[in-house]
């Protein structure tokens, strides 16, 4: 079952809309046509208490105010771009630098501050916008589709497709930040993570993704076995003081095909998610630049309050030797890849 609402008015005057998917459990998800998001989803925990396990706000005017993209789907580059400058068929384009000297994210206004076109179709959401050409910086006019579903099984899936009508840069993900003790539980270190990936890509003092990808083998960075977000973050490594916790991109393998990428869970509501993918990459970040602010229940969210599992590009050794760090999308060729999002009890 779903259900469309208002939840507010933008600061220009628009009208937002929100989406409620019920599933027969009596769980749900939340979506939102600003940006393109998650706002919640709520789950029944092991004591039959309805938890909503993601961050968020309780109005448009503090989504607008905030630049944390709670949920939202990132565009055109979900990530960093060094020097904000890319080349693409020897031609140079320039970004907005809005991350020190360097390009994250899209730009100053990413897909993630756009009230989406948005359909309720059989059992999903449709979002879809069209990216001009040149828009921050960006070559192409890009049409783009983000799908979303939750099933009877808790499923929450994600579908992305776009096309460009000449060659671009383009790296989708969703920015959702989940805390499976709860939206208002205040930390996530004491969560078991398990990645299923041997090899991360090493980043520079200025968080900017290296030319580098490293085993995992002998690291704070190894989750291959389950072990506490908690156990490794404060200890003494340098790719670790350069973001101030985890920040990286872990390698799935290649595209085309579904693959386990991260397992969460909580021992506090008993609630466990898996995160399944069609994309190469897996970036694993912990909330270290959150500030501390109001959310959506009115608790404070500091530091380490969510943890995102952001499905996207990640290069392979061969490319990263090649210097090829960006996912270029050839003219009228197709982006497509799905994210899952599986929700369960243990």
């Amino acid at each position: 079952m779903i259900r469309k609402e208002d939840f507010g008015i933008s600061k220009n005057g628009r009208k937002v809309s929100k989406f409620i998917l019920e599933n027969s459990r009596g769980n749900y998800a939340v979506l939102m046509d600003y940006g393109c998001a998650v706002l919640s989803v709520y789950l029944h925990d092991k004591n039959n208490r309805l938890t909503d396990v993601c961050l968020g706000f309780a109005s448009v005017k503090e989504y607008e105010e905030h630049d944390e993209c709670f949920g939202a789907c990132i565009g055109r580059f979900a990530g960093v771009i060094k020097n904000a400058v890319f080349f693409i068929n020897g031609q140079e384009y320039r970004l907005a630098k809005n991350a020190g000297a360097n390009h994250i994210h899209g730009g100053v206004k990413g897909f993630d501050r756009y009230i989406w076109e948005s359909a309720i179709e059989g059992n999903q959401v449709i979002f879809s916008r069209n990216s001009p050409h040149m828009e921050e910086g960006y070559p192409g006019n890009v049409r783009v589709k983000v799908s979303y579903g939750f099933s009877d099984n808790d499923e929450l899936t994600i579908d992305y497709e776009a096309v460009s009508d000449q060659d671009t840069v383009l790296n989708l993900t969703n920015h959702s930040y989940f805390n499976l003790s709860g939206e208002a539980d205040g930390s996530i270190l004491d969560h078991t993570l398990q990645i299923f990936s041997d090899a991360y890509n090493e980043t520079d003092e200025f968080n900017v993704p290296a030319e580098k990808i490293s085993p995992v083998e002998g690291t704070v960075f190894d989750f291959r076995k389950p072990k506490l977000i908690g156990d490794d973050i404060h200890k003494k490594a340098l790719q670790l003081e350069y973001s101030h916790g985890y920040d990286h991109n872990y390698f799935l393998g290649e595209n085309g095909h579904m693959k386990p990428a991260a397992r969460l869970s909580s021992p506090k509501t008993g609630i466990g998610m898996d995160t399944y993918t069609s994309q190469r990459g897996l970036q694993v970040y912990t909330g270290n630049q959150m500030k501390g602010f109001r959310g959506k229940s009115g608790t404070n969210y500091g530091r380490r309050s969510g943890i995102c599992l952001e499905t996207q590009f990640c290069p392979s050794e061969t490319e990263c030797l090649k210097g090829q760090m960006l996912p270029v999308l050839g003219s009228n060729q197709i982006y497509k890849h799905q994210t899952k999002y599986c929700f369960y009890l243990l």
